[in-house]
């Protein structure tokens, strides 16, 4: 059998840790500032709960991927979401 046949299912690949849109663009804003990037001060980001963000499509409480099965299967080292 090929070694592919052992090793089928379905693999999460995303970066290690958890965070919001919210955190994600508070991230993104802290990191360009360090870097000299933005030409004034980093602007306030204040996330708001998704129930206040209304989208057409119903959104789940907790949508983070687990790339357990991905990382032990392949021995796959994945990187924190911040240094990624």
């Amino acid at each position: 059998a090929a070694w592919w046949t052992s090793h089928q299912g379905i693999y999460h690949l995303t970066t290690k840790g958890r965070t919001s849109w919210c955190g994600f663009t508070q991230e993104i804003m802290r990191q360009a500032s360090a870097a000299g990037r933005l030409q004034k001060a980093a602007p306030t980001v204040t996330g708001i709960p998704a129930t206040e963000y209304p989208t057409p499509a119903q959104r789940p409480v907790n949508s983070c991927l687990d790339t357990n099965l991905l990382a032990t299967t392949f021995h796959v080292a994945i990187p924190e979401w911040e240094a990624a």
